[in-house]
């Protein structure tokens, strides 16, 4: 499922630049954030467990593979989840500094 939030994130990030409707916005934004940071928590970041980023993912549930693992395409959703993240809230601090 981890694969899931991280994929969401990142699309949701997306589709938070794409749409027009400002609620709409900050709904998929918000929701987005809430994933990242639930992903960042200690239930969920391996820490020195592992070498992978990310605990208890799943590759393919309905034949029971790949079950509360780490998984590296889990980690790529959630990596890029973050840089894109990182990459809205930079430009958002750089607009703000702009307009002063």
């Amino acid at each position: 499922m981890l694969l899931l939030a991280g994929v969401a994130a990142a699309g949701m990030l997306e589709l938070s630049t794409l749409v027009k409707d400002e609620k709409l916005k900050a709904k998929y934004y918000n929701a987005a954030v809430s994933y990242i940071k639930e992903l960042s928590s200690d239930k969920y970041l391996s820490g020195d467990t592992n070498q992978a980023l990310l605990l208890h993912s799943t590759g393919h549930l309905p034949h029971k593979s790949e079950i509360d693992v780490p998984i590296v395409y889990a980690d790529y959703y959630y990596m890029e989840a973050l840089v894109r993240l990182n990459k809205m809230q930079e430009a958002a601090s750089l607009k703000s500094k702009l307009k002063k």
